[in-house]
């Protein structure tokens, strides 16, 4: 018996001097996907913005649910893809108060809204986005035809309020609905779920820094740098945090954070889950907006459907 017992504690011993000088075990999570897979990528999101514009104080809030079916075309060998990105769903609404007062939507002779006309026409419409290994989107196509089609059927000025509006407040309307769905938005929209992973071997308490993303639409730059928090069976947890604030040249003046906490496929490199959190606060003195601060709340979630 104590024979047995100094045996095992002999081994014991062993054991511990030999892990003693090792080192974490590392995680190197790439898009690695299988040409044919088809995924369904779910963003719920709920902004809250209050302004002062020329004294009258508003407030707004937006509410967007988006669905796309996301089907592998290409998958190099050495990490990255080509996927095929169909418009599934696109649900918008929004409410508007003055000094507390709800005020009407503008709305064409359908009664629809300008965002639900655009989510009418987008519905069932494909694009392409080229990933790099590391999530960082290279390449959007197929957006400039739906761009054009969008613009040829949706007219501002037949939504009804819309004429109270001077010419210059008609324009910036007219860029900021026709910038939706622009191969630049869907750059945005796709690197917050896809371009976060480490460029090299990362173990659990390291932090990296990923691509800036840049919204030129609302001149405002997204510096994020993502920390891994643990591991759970195939899956990397990770938080991320991000600061922002106004592109040079910008009319406007904004700041702002961010953080989210995101779940990575250590197979896949896809982050299935990811809750992220913004808050900002500026002004824009040549639209009149004096000050505003805001809310973003937005979950985003990829689900596989098929091999």
């Amino acid at each position: 018996m104590y024979r047995l017992r100094y045996r095992r504690l002999g081994l014991v011993s062993l054991l511990l001097a030999l892990c003693s000088g090792c080192a974490p075990a590392q995680y190197a999570p790439r898009i690695q996907l299988t040409v044919g897979d088809i995924y369904t990528l779910i963003i719920d999101q709920t902004e809250e913005d209050n302004a002062t514009i020329n004294s009258i104080v508003f407030r707004e809030v937006h509410k967007v649910r988006r669905l796309y079916e996301l089907q592998v075309k290409e998958a190099p060998p050495g990490g990255g893809a080509v996927l095929a990105i169909t418009y599934k769903s696109f649900k918008f609404s929004s409410s508007t108060r003055i000094h507390g007062i709800e005020i009407p939507l503008l709305k064409n002779r359908r009664g629809h809204t300008p965002n639900e006309e655009v989510a009418r026409i987008v519905a069932g419409r494909t694009f392409t986005i080229e990933f790099g290994a590391d999530g960082s989107v290279l390449n959007v196509r197929g957006l400039d035809d739906l761009q054009k089609t969008i613009k040829e059927q949706i007219n501002v000025r037949d939504f009804a309020g819309i004429a109270t509006a001077n010419p210059d407040q008609i324009k910036r309307y007219e860029k900021r609905l026709f910038a939706l769905e622009s191969p630049g938005h869907a750059a945005i929209t796709f690197g917050e779920v896809f371009s976060v992973l480490p460029g090299i071997p990362v173990a659990v308490g390291d932090t990296w820094n990923v691509p800036r993303l840049e919204d030129a639409f609302g001149e405002i730059y997204y510096d994020r740098s993502v920390s891994a928090t643990r591991v759970e069976g195939r899956k990397l947890h990770a938080s991320l945090t991000a600061t922002m604030g106004s592109l040079p040249g910008a009319q406007g003046q904004f700041t702002g954070q961010a953080s989210s906490t995101l779940a990575i496929d250590l197979d896949t490199g896809l982050v299935m889950m990811q809750k992220l959190e913004e808050s900002f606060s500026g002004s824009n003195v040549n639209e009149g907006l004096s000050s505003v601060t805001g809310k973003v709340t937005t979950t985003m979630e990829i689900l596989k459907m098929s091999n």
